[in-house]
């Protein structure tokens, strides 16, 4: 019997909740990450398997190390820290939690409250599950939102 390299991705677990009138969440839990070769054909399973949800939210992480800044120009030495994190000037402080969403989502992010969840400054990119989730919601113009914690 051959080995397949990489192996496949372990099985994800799931959970649902809801009932009659309520609104229905499905929670997939991952033990490990998707090898690249496996995104595409995982997500599009995944999202089929969804295929009437109305919102995608996808958590994971990004490493401080892994936080890519770019050296700042004279006049934005003086910025606000929020602003200078929102255009990669410099690398948050734990716990900070931001995120990427479709379009559909809107401007402003999906949070309907008063409070905003900061976007992934533009320096720093993603890859695998959460990008291809991104990219295949923002083509059927489904809500996604990809959170990212700081660790």
């Amino acid at each position: 019997a051959g080995r397949v390299f990489p192996p496949p991705p372990k099985s994800p677990r799931f959970y649902t909740v809801g009932g009659q009138g309520a609104a229905h969440v499905a929670l997939a839990v991952l033990d490990g990450p998707v090898p690249g070769d496996f995104t595409n054909a995982w997500t599009e399973v995944l999202l089929d398997a969804f295929a009437g949800a109305q919102d995608i939210v996808f958590l994971d992480r990004i490493f401080r190390a892994g936080w890519r800044v770019v050296r700042p120009k004279a006049h934005q030495e003086a910025l606000p820290d929020a602003e200078r994190i929102a255009k990669g000037l410099e690398r948050p402080q734990e716990p900070y939690l931001c995120g990427v969403w479709t379009a559909a989502c809107g401007p402003d992010g999906p949070l309907e409250s008063d409070e905003r969840l900061p976007q992934l400054p533009s320096t720093n990119a993603l890859e695998g599950v959460p990008a291809a989730l991104l990219t295949r919601c923002e083509a059927s113009r489904r809500r996604c939102l990809v959170a990212l914690a700081l660790q």
